[in-house]
């Protein structure tokens, strides 16, 4: 039988599953953990090269990817919205 708790993963407290903007907040952390992991890769390298840089952009596309499917449209029909007042 495991000894974690359930409501973490690896150390890190995790949101209710009920709460608004838990999708949100696991695209971000998982868009969070790609950009750590791009900048621990490219912190000891020296100098740079196309291949590298082909690398840099092609994990740069999938965090912007990730982030763009997190992106919130807002409508005028949305709760809170006070631009009619």
């Amino acid at each position: 039988m495991s000894s974690e708790n359930p409501q973490t993963t690896n150390n890190i407290p995790q949101p209710d599953p009920t709460w608004d903007y838990y999708i949100i907040w696991h695209k971000l952390f998982k868009a969070k953990n790609h950009l750590d992991k791009l900048v621990a890769e490219i912190a000891p390298i020296e100098y740079s090269s196309t291949a590298i840089d082909q690398g840099i952009n092609n994990d740069l596309d999938a965090i912007i990817g990730i982030l763009s499917d997190t992106y919130i449209d807002i409508t005028d029909d949305d709760e809170g919205n006070n631009d009619n007042e």
